[in-house]
């Protein structure tokens, strides 16, 4: 479809999505599928993570403007962690667009590896582990 943009790993994704009624106000991709897009940009991106983790890659979040910095955003990110947990992924993987960096060093990412991509579509290739997750979700209740 004209205008439509579909993931290359579309089949492989697990979505979590949020409504409102039929209005998508936010949604997450996640899929444990070797190789990662970071793998293919990378080499072996374990070699950058720390060993004996399962993982997975976390792709394509995005989130209505006016729902960023409230119960959706947040809401999404520990469906996600729940989701992950469930599926036994203890590490996750992101190709982080290095304008939106703070974004996820605030969320626990960690950087890993060197920075990837074009001059238009600039990544770092960041980790979090879903302990370090666990302790950034319990600061956003307080």
């Amino acid at each position: 479809t004209p205008g439509r943009l579909v993931d290359r790993f579309d089949k492989e994704n697990t979505y979590i999505i949020c409504l409102r009624g039929k209005q998508l106000l936010g949604m997450v991709a996640v899929r444990g599928k070797r190789p990662f897009s970071l793998d293919e940009r990378l080499g072996n991106c374990d070699v950058y993570l720390p060993p004996g983790r399962s993982a997975c890659e976390i792709r394509l979040l995005a989130v209505g403007r006016e729902h960023r910095k409230g119960p959706v955003f947040y809401g999404l990110l520990i469906r996600l962690a729940q989701y992950c947990k469930e599926q036994s992924y203890d590490i996750a993987v992101i190709s982080g667009l290095v304008q939106q960096q703070k974004l996820y060093e605030h969320l626990g990412f960690v950087p890993c590896g060197r920075y990837v991509g074009t001059a238009d579509a600039l990544v770092q290739p960041m980790y979090l582990t879903l302990e370090m997750f666990g302790e950034k979700a319990k600061s956003w209740r307080r």
